[in-house]
């Protein structure tokens, strides 16, 4: 690893040609707030575990965030209708089905939140996979 006369981090890499080639290294900026705010203790492996819900997971993560989202709509907009509506079967229905998504996408939350800050015992391998 070279730095040059601007802080800029290179490498030498032997191309498939057999000429070799500076390389600008990016992978070696200091992380930001957010991974140092996810993993203090080692704000890189959080940014490489983000790397990885977007590269390897990212079907678990969409699916996760979508059912959290629209199982707290449907159970507000059950709320709102149980106590303005006339019809308390609606908004029971409503709620029902708010909570149904809820449970599942809030699992698929955690886990993947708990992989992100690199606790023990969580992996985006526990959830299963969507088709």
């Amino acid at each position: 690893v070279v730095i040059d006369e601007d802080g800029v981090r290179y490498h030498t890499v032997r191309k498939w040609d057999g000429r070799w080639e500076r390389v600008k290294l990016y992978d070696l900026d200091p992380p930001g707030w957010f991974y140092r705010w996810l993993n203090p203790r080692d704000p890189v492996k959080a940014r490489r575990r983000v790397s990885h819900l977007y590269w390897k997971a990212l079907k678990r993560y969409v699916l996760a965030t979508n059912l959290t989202f629209f199982g707290l709509t449907f159970l507000i907009i059950g709320l709102i209708c149980h106590e303005t509506c006339d019809e308390i079967d609606r908004a029971w229905a409503f709620m029902f089905i708010g909570i149904l998504q809820l449970m599942p996408g809030l699992y698929g939350a955690v886990i993947l939140f708990k992989y992100v800050r690199c606790e023990p015992g969580f992996s985006w391998k526990l959830l299963p996979e969507p088709s």
